[in-house]
């Protein structure tokens, strides 16, 4: 669902939860939710999301992270984020359902 202006998470996702088995949103970088950053060096000098938030980072620039305890993964490695959105499990989508 595209919106036009930040709407509640809560709103957009109490009607569809049924119908779904996992949903991925994009934005809400302000949100208690956990979250795969993207990451371009050329974009910007730092990770915004707090490390306990932060499921891994996607990212060309593969050497920036490799000191950092930080899960890190190829941009355009579809499977390795496949595995790592299969495994997330920690996220509780119940407090959205009524």
């Amino acid at each position: 669902m595209e919106v036009k202006e930040e709407t509640k998470l809560e709103d957009i996702l109490k009607d569809i939860l049924d119908d779904y088995d996992f949903i991925l949103v994009e934005g809400y970088k302000n949100s208690n939710l956990r979250k795969i950053e993207i990451y371009d060096k050329n974009l910007s000098k730092n990770i915004i999301t707090d490390k306990e938030l932060l499921i891994c980072v996607a990212t060309h620039d593969l050497d920036d992270f490799k000191l950092r305890k930080i899960n890190v993964i190829k941009k355009d490695d579809f499977f390795a984020l496949t595995d790592i959105i299969e495994k997330e499990s920690l996220f509780p989508i119940e407090k959205f359902r009524e």
